[in-house]
């Protein structure tokens, strides 16, 4: 147990440029277990891009490792695998709640249904809060287009009409009804 308290206490302790998470996770229960007694150690991987492959049944590892220990400086990336159904991702959408915590979240990969709750969004004082119903938000679109391979792309901005210092950029790339990818920018 020394040996892999060691092991983590160094990857804690340097700079990871990219790191991908998916079929081997770190598991957060160790991790907890390893230094429950230290107040002065960060248990973060520190990194300039992430990337979470929601492709297996235990996602629930990933999302843990990914609010609880991870600190991006650039951006995360979070991939589907499209055949899956919504319901096997409820916390993804906690996600959004750590918006101030991920520079950029790009989502790849989703069907429609993620996508639609995804951008039904409330923008609250503190945080984003998922709701069912149409968010109280205003969208202003400020581009839309085709690119050669007959993606429709479009660009706007969702902000909270109560408090303007929310804002978010929100671009997809859509082709037919299937959503192929969405980045979500907070706007400082």
């Amino acid at each position: 147990m020394l040996l892999i308290r060691f092991c983590f206490e160094q990857l804690f302790n340097i700079f990871i440029e990219d790191a991908s998470l998916c079929e081997v996770t770190f598991n957060p229960e160790l991790i907890k277990l390893l230094f429950e007694d230290e107040k002065n150690i960060s248990l973060q991987f520190r990194t300039r891009i992430s990337c979470l492959h929601f492709i297996l049944n235990d996602n629930k590892k990933i999302m843990d490792i990914a609010l609880d220990h991870l600190f991006i400086t650039k951006c995360l990336f979070i991939y589907f695998d499209s055949y899956k159904k919504i319901e096997l991702f409820p916390d993804i959408l906690i996600l959004l709640n750590k918006g101030d915590k991920f520079p950029i979240i790009v989502f790849e990969g989703l069907n429609l249904e993620l996508y639609n709750m995804i951008i039904n969004i409330n923008l609250s004082n503190r945080e984003v809060e998922i709701i069912d119903e149409v968010a109280k938000v205003e969208k202003d679109e400020f581009e839309a287009g085709y690119n050669f391979v007959r993606y429709q792309t479009v660009k706007y901005q969702l902000f909270n009409i109560n408090n303007p210092n929310f804002k978010f950029n929100v671009y997809n790339k859509k082709k037919e009804n299937e959503t192929i990818k969405v980045v979500i920018n907070r706007i400082i």
